[in-house]
């Protein structure tokens, strides 16, 4: 028996010890990620304070100190979780460091001095930083001297994430203060950062925080030095890692069993490992005394029934078995109630009122929130201590009306201020248990810590009101931007009025200068006087084209820019701007090449006109400010949704480039990157703006890359709608005369050679591409066959009539036919050539040539050859509405005598006469007299205006085939004047300056409706 007593009770002992510290080591392994948890928690705040203060930087041009101090001064709660201080370091080169200097002192620090100490190209230099009081000291620092310091700097720069330094040494109080330096690089807006090296060249800066260890890790629960002492040390080899503490404080005292954890905590780059250790205050909270009161009860019992057992004898042996039983029982059960409440996270009181007096006993979560002791909280008057007056006052008079049998249970909220100077509010419930006599016999209390719901309540209240705050403002503002809305369309009507008025007085004087000019150049001139006129003409051109632009950009303004919708050609529609620009290309010998990328749609549905517009504006800027070289358009597909395409185009040149300060204003209105008196080039400032905001219109955008002295490439984007079309000429399948063939072509225009190539490639032909005549020349010699040979005029050293007289020494022209590539016309030079090609060629050009060459067995005439196309005034200008028609009658009703003169000169080269009256009510007098078959019509005259005009004539004579022609002439050019003239009864349109093209139209459609009216009528 007492062998088997002892067994037992060592048994159970040795349960109990196993069960307690398995629930020691889950409570010290909470304890440590709670630590851990914190800590990161801090860290987590000071990566916020320096992503706030990039904001900043990045909401501004430039952040002077007093912008700094004050918004530095508004996060003060980073200050109180270890940051020091917030501060920006610009990189800078070493020769701009006096520059620097002297800027930083004229913003309000006058004692700063950069710091020039090393060798290094790049400075890395402090040139903010609060609080100015403690820091003071960092400031014109060049943290890129030290090389801990560098290394974050560069990891942040080519990562474009937050970087930590390694531990830092300041010496402050006799002490050495381990630090760091929290950074986060700041690039240029707008810059682009996709690899290392563009990170590196559109770096302005970092941003950074920094940090004291001491100061970081103040205030965190249990490392007070009681129950947990922890290690930090930086994960690089040597004792330079390590961190905290500096003495011996992470070390357990001797001949104690303590318990040791060890975690790695991963920050920005850095792995800290953080290694823990209980110390005696932590076993103050466990029950490492319970399997010592298991084992001496068990022996106390195992002695009892032994000597019970010698004293009862045999006859008393289930009993002792009995007991035996009964005491492994009490001690399980013992054991699972105390594992049960310190496992549950509120705080559980009990108390036992019995004959011999009051038993008590709480949970070790009772400890934790009140932080009293556990002989403490045995203690009822102990809590007085850590209660505020008033909540224990309430709390008395609860448990009186408890005691005197009023209640049976009370809750309430109250606050417990722990010893170290936290507060925690908590909700108290106790109950009671009473006998049949209802005399109190047992009491049961459980705290419930609600500090964190409270303080999300409070914050929770504080944004709704500022929520409601919000609202009232933004109510305010709406109210004002409704109001500043109204005030804003009266003014852009008033804008729309006034520029309205001022387009017909600028353009009525225009139309008499730019018509009498045109009339005066088709009129026999002298080579002086025709030098002047076509100046006039120019400059009149020059003038309504700056009208032009500032019109569009008022309709762009005040939103009333409408885009048409029409099919057209895509290809056609860029050969057209490119036929409007070859000639001046060719004055300055520049290249003029595009390229149309396979896949991008032949037909699309937009607005041309406006797609032309900035495509000619693009290149004509190209050409501008180019000087030599080429200027090349491409456009590649992009294909987006719903059957619609993104076309980018891209214009570059080989100019002058762009310098960085001028290409953010280079989109800007009125704005120039040469602005000076001194400017090379002229202009108004709006064709990039409105050519941006066009292609805004259109679903893209636009934007630069340029280098100075290297070129520039603007690009732009437009979203258009994909429709079928029909296969081009010169994409279909030639391979019937075209598979097979070699072709050699010599340019010294390595861009406009790898065009050409890819075209005839697509042909099925073997290309041979020389850069030089000199390798053209040698392959011949050594005997190569080529079938057709395509020859730059313009080149170095050997020009194409040069190298064509070398090639025709070589090989004949039935062997080898010849084809002109240039840029300055058509020419013969003696029979050389079969051909000429204008640049920029066309693939239904090349094609044609090709063809024709080989079909005429190279003996085509160079006269039959595609040339460049003529400007569409040369083209309308030289053919006329075919022949006089003189029973036509026409009516000039217009009150400029100028424009008179102007219309009527027109009329009389196309072979018509008209009559003339210089108002509305004249033009009612002259129908009423005699029978005209069309009336221009301008629409402002005095007495009567052309309107109201139209609109008499209109109701005097309803039937449309009794009623004149009717073309309104007008100087406006806004949005709707179309519109409105067409409302009026008016039949056509034509803006002032009248040009001879547009007039030949408005007569040929006019002679077309009036014929089909009559026929329709008889």
């Amino acid at each position: 028996m007492l062998v088997g007593g002892l067994a037992l009770t060592g048994g159970a002992a040795w349960l109990a010890r196993a069960e307690v510290q398995q629930t020691e080591q889950a409570r010290f392994e909470r304890l440590c990620e709670r630590v851990v948890g914190m800590l990161q928690a801090r860290f987590d705040l000071a990566a916020q304070a320096v992503h706030g203060v990039r904001a900043l930087i990045d909401a501004s041009d430039r952040v002077d100190h007093r912008e700094w101090a004050s918004y530095c001064r508004s996060m003060e709660p980073y200050f109180n979780a270890g940051v020091v201080g917030l501060g920006f370091v610009e990189r800078i080169r070493r020769e701009e460091a006096s520059e620097i200097e002297s800027r930083l002192r004229a913003e309000g620090l006058p004692n700063l001095t950069i710091e020039r100490s090393g060798a290094n190209e790049w400075l890395y230099v402090v040139t903010r930083i609060e609080p100015l009081a403690k820091n003071a000291g960092a400031l014109g620092l060049d943290i890129g001297s030290d090389i801990i310091r560098r290394m974050a700097a560069d990891e942040a720069m080519h990562t474009g994430r937050l970087a930590l330094t390694h531990r830092l040494n300041a010496t402050g109080g006799g002490h050495e203060r381990p630090g760091f330096l929290l950074l986060l690089p700041v690039y240029r807006s707008g810059a682009r950062t996709d690899t290392p090296e563009r990170k590196t060249s559109a770096l302005s800066g970092w941003v950074y925080a920094s940090l004291r260890l001491q100061d970081f890790l103040r205030g965190i629960d249990d490392l007070d030095g009681k129950r947990l002492a922890i290690g930090i040390r930086d994960e690089r080899p040597g004792d330079a890692g390590r961190l905290w503490p500096a003495g011996s404080q992470s070390e357990a005292p001797a001949g104690r069993d303590a318990f040791r954890e060890s975690r790695v905590l991963e920050l920005h780059g850095r792995k800290w490992r953080l290694e823990f250790v209980s110390l005696p205050g932590f076993d103050a909270f466990s029950g490492r005394a319970l399997p010592l009161s298991v084992l001496i009860g068990g022996l106390l019992i195992t002695a009892l029934c032994t000597a019970l057992t010698w004293v009862m004898g045999h006859g008393r042996a289930r009993a002792l078995a009995l007991a035996d039983r009964m005491t492994a029982d009490l001690t399980e059960r013992e054991a699972q109630f105390r594992f049960i409440l310190n496992s549950v996270p509120m705080g559980v009181s009990w108390v036992r009122y019995g004959e011999n007096g009051v038993e008590t006993w709480v949970n070790d979560a009772v400890l934790e929130l009140t932080g009293l002791t556990r002989q403490q909280a045995l203690d009822p008057e102990s809590y007085r201590s850590v209660t505020p007056e008033e909540d224990w006052a309430a709390q008395q008079e609860a448990s009186a009306r408890l005691r005197s049998g009023e209640s049976d249970s009370f809750c309430m909220e109250k606050r417990y201020h722990r010893p170290d100077g936290t507060e925690r509010w908590c909700v108290l419930t106790v109950r009671v248990f009473r006998d049949p006599s209802g005399r109190l016999r047992q009491e049961i209390a459980t705290i419930v810590d609600v500090t964190d719901k409270n303080r999300h309540d409070a914050e929770m209240r504080r944004a709704m009101e500022s929520m409601e705050s919000l609202n009232a403002q933004l109510e305010t503002v709406i109210e004002k931007a409704q109001q500043s809305a109204v005030e804003a369309n009266l003014a852009s009507q008033a804008k729309s009025q006034f520029l309205a008025m001022m387009s017909h007085e600028i353009r009525t004087p225009m139309n008499g200068v730019i018509g009498m000019t045109s009339l005066l150049l088709d009129s026999p001139l002298s080579r002086e006087q025709r030098e002047f006129a076509e100046t006039i003409r120019a400059s009149g051109d020059a003038l309504l084209t700056i009208i032009n632009d500032i019109l569009d950009f008022s309709k762009i303004e005040s939103g009333r820019m409408e885009l048409e919708q029409a099919e057209f050609s895509l290809r056609d529609c860029l050969e057209g701007a490119l036929d409007v620009l070859a000639t001046r290309a060719a004055e300055k010998r520049l290249d003029l090449l595009y390229e149309i990328a396979d896949g991008c749609p032949g037909s699309v549905r937009g607005d041309a006109t406006r797609l032309r517009q900035i495509v000619i504006n693009l290149l004509g800027n190209a050409i501008k400010f180019t000087s030599r070289g080429e200027v090349v358009l491409s456009v590649e597909n992009q294909p987006a949704a719903d059957g619609q395409v993104d076309l980018l185009f891209a214009v570059r040149d080989t100019g002058i480039g762009i310098p960085p300060e001028g290409i953010g204003r280079l989109f800007q209105s009125f704005s120039q990157v040469d602005a000076s008196t001194t400017r090379k080039y002229g202009g108004t400032g709006l064709g990039l703006a409105i050519s941006k905001r066009l292609a805004e219109l259109m679903g893209g955008r636009m934007w630069v890359e340029s280098e100075v002295g290297r070129g520039s490439t603007f690009f732009f984007t437009v979203r258009l709608a994909v429709v079928a079309s029909r296969p081009r000429p010169f994409l279909v399948n030639v391979r019937a005369s075209l598979d097979g063939r070699h072709l050699l072509m010599v340019d010294d225009n390595p861009t406009n050679l790898r065009i050409l190539g890819e075209l005839a490639r697509g042909w099925g032909m073997v290309v041979h591409g020389f850069t030089e005549p000199a390798g053209a020349l040698e392959a011949l010699r050594r005997g190569q066959h080529f079938d057709l040979a395509v020859l730059d005029m313009q080149m170095p050293g050997m020009d194409g009539h040069m190298l064509a007289q070398e090639i025709r020494q070589l090989v004949s022209a039935e062997e080898l036919p010849l084809v002109l590539l240039s840029s300055i016309g058509q020419r013969n030079y003696g029979g050389l050539f079969a051909a000429n090609l204008t640049k920029p060629v066309k693939p239904s050009q090349l094609l044609d040539v090709l063809t024709r060459v080989w079909a005429a067995g190279g003996a085509v005439s160079p006269s039959a050859a595609p040339m460049a196309v003529a400007p569409p005034q040369a083209a309308a200008a030289a053919a006329p509405a075919g022949e006089p028609e003189t029973g036509v009658r026409i009516l000039l009703a217009e009150d400029n005598p100028v424009n008179q003169k102007v219309a009527l000169h027109m009329l009389r080269n196309l072979g018509l006469r008209a009559d003339v009256v210089a108002n509305g009510l004249e033009v009612l007098e002259a129908v009423r007299r005699q029978r005209y078959d069309i009336i221009l019509l301008d629409v402002q005259m005095p007495e009567m205006d052309g309107l109201e005009t139209a609109a008499n004539l209109v109701r005097a004579y309803p039937a449309a085939a009794v009623r004149p022609w009717m073309i309104a002439l007008t100087a406006n050019a806004m949005q709707g004047d179309r519109d409105q003239c067409l409302a009026a009864g008016m039949d056509d349109y034509l803006a002032k300056p009248i040009k001879v093209p547009d007039l030949v139209g408005a007569l040929d459609r006019a002679r077309a409706e009036i014929k089909a009216r009559t026929a329709a009528a008889a």
